[in-house]
């Protein structure tokens, strides 16, 4: 609805937060983690609204992917295509608990 309403007052670029789908902590990231464009997932959510509005959708998820977890920013252009992905630099691995995250690109 926000972007719908974004869009209408004449956005053509919606940002949303770091790890919008849930509660943010690395105690949760295994919890909230998602594949791209999965059922119900922030990124499908995101494609779907980029393309249905024409605009671009920016967002970040926490991305699983061969077993590993990302703190990942996707961008979909206006057809709903990944324009741009990013998963965000750590200098090192985090250790938290049973944590998974990786370092990123």
């Amino acid at each position: 609805q926000l972007i719908a309403q974004a869009v209408q007052d004449g956005a053509e670029l919606c940002v949303l937060p770091e790890a919008f789908t849930g509660l943010y902590g690395v105690q949760n990231f295994e919890a909230n983690a998602e594949d791209e464009l999965g059922i119900q997932s922030g990124t499908l959510m995101m494609s779907r609204a980029a393309a249905k509005h024409g605009v671009f959708v920016v967002g970040g998820v926490i991305e699983r992917e061969a077993g590993r977890l990302y703190n990942t920013i996707f961008a979909y252009g206006p057809s709903g295509e990944r324009a741009a992905r990013y998963r965000k630099l750590h200098l090192s691995r985090v250790h938290v608990a049973r944590d998974k995250t990786a370092e990123g690109d």
